[in-house]
């Protein structure tokens, strides 16, 4: 799925603020993006496959690295030109498409879930990335995850 300008730094501006909520140290985070693009990148190419059986397709390997680069580009942008969480929600608002909504949330879910591996939330309590992506999905009207 290719993304506009304005979708790419929603993602970056919903990856960045659920990393930054769920006190991860540099490294973790850094393992928790990664370990995100590896999985992305695996679905991408088993989509790939299953979309197009007999025609060529990227190596998961690839995918995964052109992911991960990507996400980190998201990121960085997010950081210079989303100021606040304020402009984060004025950008999140701007996404309408149901498969882009869609997608950033599984991406921020896929990178929770490592993230929660790396630092486990309290017993009892959910991750603050998991209590946003409540929020999104009832933000954008997607309803709860399966």
């Amino acid at each position: 799925m290719r993304l506009s300008s304005d979708e790419q730094l929603v993602l970056g501006g919903i990856l960045r603020f659920a990393l930054r909520f769920d006190g991860l140290s540099t490294e973790a985070r850094a393992e928790a993006l990664a370990r995100a693009g590896d999985a992305l990148g695996v679905r991408a190419e088993r989509e790939q496959r299953s979309a197009a059986p007999n025609a060529g397709y990227r190596d998961a390997a690839i995918i995964t690295r052109t992911v991960t680069n990507e996400l980190d580009a998201y990121l960085a942008r997010a950081q210079r030109e989303l100021a606040d969480d304020a402009a984060l929600r004025r950008a999140i608002d701007r996404v309408t498409s149901p498969d882009v909504r869609l997608g950033c949330v599984i991406t921020v879910e896929t990178l929770a879930r490592f993230a929660d591996d790396a630092h486990p939330p309290a017993a009892g309590r959910r991750s603050r990335s998991d209590l946003f992506v409540d929020w999104l999905r009832e933000h954008w009207a997607l309803g709860p995850s399966d």
